[in-house]
């Protein structure tokens, strides 16, 4: 069996606060919805600014722990897998929308340039290190 390197690395800003879910009576997942910004030179050589957003996706005490100390606008580090979530809309369309599933967050403070480093504990996914999808 053969596997392609699934890896992301991110930085970005909480464009919400964190929106917790249970899953299942055991786990819970945080969706950490986040701005990546980028800013360039045009052709006319102006200052150009554009976002990218994209949720990130915690699980069980890490998703606790974002619950409890991030909010809207605080800057975050994390690495994880892209992945796609696929579902059927009310009115019976597909939708489809990629997310980052974490394996490491870091809290990066407002301004100070300091951060504390907050690995995935060993619980973030239920046994067999796929978490479910169906929430």
């Amino acid at each position: 069996m053969y596997n392609d390197l699934n890896s992301c690395l991110v930085e970005g800003r909480l464009t919400r606060d964190p929106e917790m879910k249970a899953v299942g009576t055991e786990n819970k997942v945080c969706i950490l919805p986040i701005a990546i910004n980028r800013s360039f030179r045009g052709k006319n050589g102006e200052e150009m600014r554009e976002a990218t957003y994209v949720d990130i996706q915690v699980w069980n005490g890490t998703a606790e722990n974002c619950q409890r100390y991030l909010s809207k606008g605080d800057a975050i580090r994390a690495v994880g897998e892209l992945r796609l979530d696929i579902w059927q809309t009310k009115d019976g369309n597909t939708a489809r929308k990629h997310f980052i599933r974490c394996q490491h967050l870091e809290f990066r403070t407002k301004g100070t340039g300091k951060k504390e480093s907050l690995p995935v504990d060993s619980l973030a996914c239920p046994e067999g290190g796929e978490p479910p999808m169906d929430f």
